[in-house]
């Protein structure tokens, strides 16, 4: 009647070959491209700081507005909507992620 399904074993500790390759290949990555990254920042200022300095966009943002939501909430399509608005700028993906760039 009353059968006892054994537990399975438990995973040893620490994290799988796997994930500690993935891990170290991570670390490895972001160690080597950081001094490139912030070369690339201090040219943009450099070069560009003096018009970043007097642009009339960022003059202009007096109540910055910050859209954050959980996925699948939809968004997607409000940012979508806000994007056709001339009056409103968000900066793209690739802005947000490289921003000494967006200005080359």
């Amino acid at each position: 009647p009353d059968k006892e399904f054994p537990l399975p074993p438990p995973l040893p500790p620490g994290l799988l070959p796997f994930r500690r390759l993935a891990l170290t290949f991570r670390f490895l990555h972001i160690a080597f491209t950081s001094p490139i990254r912030g070369t690339a920042w201090f040219l943009d200022e450099f070069i560009y700081g003096s018009a970043l300095d007097q642009d009339l966009v960022v003059d202009a943002v007096k109540d910055p507005v910050f859209f954050i939501s959980a996925g699948r909430s939809g968004s997607t399509q409000l940012s979508r909507y806000l994007d056709k608005d001339p009056m409103l700028f968000a900066p793209n993906r690739l802005m947000a992620d490289y921003p000494y760039l967006w200005l080359w």
